[in-house]
């Protein structure tokens, strides 16, 4: 390959590169934005501003501000799926899974600014555009659904004992979590969620 060709060749990937980059970094700014201002509380403005780039940047990457919350949508659930993967019911294993998904909300909490996407999501359901409404909302009901599976198969094998059904039980986890998140952002205190995690416990293992 002659070197012109090589070097347009290194050109073209240290392009692709920086676009790679561009885009990461605009998610990663979304994300903060949404899980601390919520979906109405931030512009493609802000986002070109703390990236560093112009907003016709931003439209190359995403077209719209839908298509990036769609898209934050999309790894919230990738995100999610990693931490429900690991559960696999029948083996025991529902404490270690329900642990795992509060210590993940747990730092999320320690971040100090941020609420959890199921409620950033929930709390902005009115405000977002259709297809966004409709794929936060079944990411709100896949994290029940999960929740109830793992309820489940912790009372079958006597891990979790306590009363009320398991859908109930899941939905009073998911809200007391994502209360309990609100509570640490607006006092500035992580530890108000580790009280409501206690009690979660508490109230999984009283009979």
């Amino acid at each position: 390959m002659s070197r012109t060709r090589l070097g347009s060749l290194h050109g073209l990937l240290a392009s692709l590169a920086v676009a790679g980059d561009t885009r990461a970094r605009i998610l990663q700014v979304g994300r903060t934005l949404l899980q601390s201002r919520g979906y109405t509380g931030f512009s493609f403005a802000d986002i070109a501003e703390q990236v560093g780039v112009r907003k016709a940047s931003l439209h190359h990457h995403f077209p719209s501000k839908e298509a990036l919350v769609v898209a934050l949508i999309g790894e919230y659930r990738e995100t999610f799926a990693k931490v429900a993967g690991a559960f696999e019911p029948g083996t025991g294993a529902a404490e270690a899974a329900l642990t795992q998904y509060f210590d993940y909300n747990r730092s999320i909490a320690r971040g100090g600014a941020l609420i959890c996407s199921a409620g950033a999501l929930s709390a902005a359901i009115a405000t977002l555009p259709p297809a966004a409404a409709a794929l936060a909302a079944e990411h709100v009901r896949e994290i029940e659904r999960w929740l109830v599976a793992v309820i489940r198969d912790g009372r079958r094998s006597g891990a979790f004992v306590s009363r009320g059904t398991d859908r109930a039980t899941a939905l009073t986890v998911s809200a007391a979590i994502q209360g309990g998140l609100q509570i640490a952002r607006a006092t500035e205190n992580p530890a108000a969620f580790d009280a409501v995690v206690r009690r979660l416990w508490q109230m999984l293992r009283e009979a």
